[in-house]
């Protein structure tokens, strides 16, 4: 229950406000959040309540103000018969898998089988991305035999695509300041 105490500690500075038919309005003043919680209900609107079935801080502070007990809002699955139950029966381990029994009746299903994409061969081997240098002198020769009047940037990317046979996409804003510090010099 060092949980629950620690909870109750942080609680202290909520402000409870009584709402109607046992609904509390709980504010945070440094925060200025509100939530309102019904004990009846076991419901605040954090959620944290109904989540982990404990009583959450705005719950804390309603039982603060009101001088009750928050241990009845603890959920039974964390006492401590609840555990002990949980544990009571036996476990047998499981045998190794050459100790198991074969299945009758039911089929064996196997992994599927993943083709690789058309045109792709088994042994191609990724490609390389070309290096800087090696971009810088595709950027070059394309530059020499294109109209730099009526060729767009994006002309140029895609010509070095089909050059290196790869996608260059990662590499655009970069292969762009190549192609700018080419044209400008």
């Amino acid at each position: 229950m060092d949980q629950l105490e620690k909870l109750m500690t942080d609680s202290i500075p909520h402000v409870v406000m009584p709402l109607e038919k046992g609904l509390f309005q709980v504010t945070e003043p440094l925060q200025e959040d509100e939530w309102i919680v019904q004990l009846s209900e076991w419901s605040c609107t954090c959620g944290e309540f109904q989540l982990k079935k404990f009583p959450c801080l705005h719950v804390l502070a309603v039982c603060e103000k009101l001088k009750i007990n928050p241990l009845q809002y603890v959920d039974d699955c964390y006492s401590l018969d609840r555990l002990y139950k949980t544990y009571a029966a036996t476990f047998s381990p499981v045998p190794e898998v050459a100790a198991w029994p074969e299945a009758s009746g039911v089929p064996t299903l196997f992994p599927p089988v993943i083709l690789p994409p058309p045109n792709v061969s088994v042994n191609d081997k990724a490609k390389v991305p070309p290096s800087d240098e090696e971009l810088r002198n595709a950027i070059v020769d394309i530059l020499k035999v294109v109209d730099l009047k009526t060729t767009a940037i994006a002309d140029v990317l895609k010509r070095l695509a089909e050059k290196f046979e790869i996608d260059l996409t990662p590499r655009k804003s970069s292969i762009k300041t190549m192609i700018q510090n080419e044209l400008s010099s």
